[in-house]
């Protein structure tokens, strides 16, 4: 993982990680939750928050084009 402080580094040359403990550990906290709720393709980990795509048999267009 790394941390970059793009208000002084916005070409990110400079991983700030280790000196902010706290934020990157707030991240990967977050990070885990969305894995939990949308998956993750990288550790094939499927979210309890998806759903299989939908399908309509015999679809029609909601709008015409005139």
């Amino acid at each position: 993982m790394a941390l970059y402080n793009l208000a002084s580094d916005i070409g990110e040359a400079s991983n700030v990680l280790d000196d902010h403990p706290g934020v990157a550990k707030r991240l990967a906290k977050l990070a885990e939750g969305m894995r939990a709720d949308l998956g993750d393709d990288l550790t094939g980990a499927k979210g309890s928050g998806t759903r299989e795509s939908g399908f309509v048999q015999n679809a029609k267009p909601l709008t015409r084009w005139k």
